[in-house]
């Protein structure tokens, strides 16, 4: 097989978007997205990280040889910044809308999460069925740059076990 320059792919952009748990999901990439998806604005340059969370678990035969390495936890993590502030990056980051008072308490909103990467032509939407923002990272206000609210969502599996659906185009 020869190597094919036009299959190295860049995320030039893309967007996040987020809605209620249940919320029907797409399937593929050319779907609409269901009007319930709120769109969190312009996410800044360095994108989206990835990161797919998995525990292994050794399994030796007697006199040591390693016979099996099964997955014994799985998960994964997404993490990016919104730099638009609008009532859906807020809604996202703070977990409720434009009024926010912070009470200390556990804040885990699940919901459904849509991710847009484009390269030109070339799109991949992935698709979180069921997770929530497990971490927020600090906002700083700033004269020389923008207001940023960095988060992590985690995945929970769904009622088939899937924690994503990744598309391409």
């Amino acid at each position: 097989m020869a190597n094919d320059a036009s299959k190295v792919r860049v995320a030039a952009a893309g967007t996040v978007n987020h809605a209620p748990l249940l919320t029907a999901l797409p399937t593929d990439t050319t779907t609409a997205l269901n009007a319930a998806f709120l769109h969190v604005g312009y996410i800044a340059d360095d994108g989206i990280t990835a990161d797919p969370e998995d525990n292994t678990t050794d399994i030796r035969a007697w006199g040591g040889d390693l016979v099996r390495r099964p997955i014994s936890e799985y998960g994964e993590t997404y993490s990016f910044t919104m730099i638009e502030t609008n009532a859906n990056s807020i809604l996202a980051y703070f977990g409720s809308g434009t009024a926010t008072a912070w009470e200390g308490k556990q804040i885990e909103i699940r919901k459904s999460w849509v991710f847009h990467i484009t390269d030109g032509a070339a799109l991949r939407r992935i698709v979180l069925p069921d997770a929530s923002v497990t971490d927020r990272g600090a906002v700083t206000y700033a004269t020389t740059a923008a207001i940023a609210y960095p988060v992590t969502i985690s995945t929970y599996p769904n009622a088939t076990g899937v924690h994503s659906f990744n598309y391409t185009s």
